[in-house]
């Protein structure tokens, strides 16, 4: 599992395992994936307010 930071920062190797995945997965139905682009990563609600409150009481 990677951390918050790597994803963010790894975002092209992660589109690349993906559309690996993928293209290996639609194989057997004649589908070839050419292209997968990571546009936005979301945080689930609660780590969202957890790291405002750390950053709130860091001030």
């Amino acid at each position: 599992m990677k951390t918050l930071t790597e994803m963010l920062t790894e975002r092209e190797a992660i589109a690349q395992l993906c559309e690996t995945i993928l293209d290996e997965g639609t194989e057997h139905w004649g589908v070839k994936v050419e292209r997968v682009e990571v546009k936005d990563i979301r945080l689930p609600q609660q780590l969202t307010r957890a790291m405002a409150a750390e950053a709130e009481a860091a001030r």
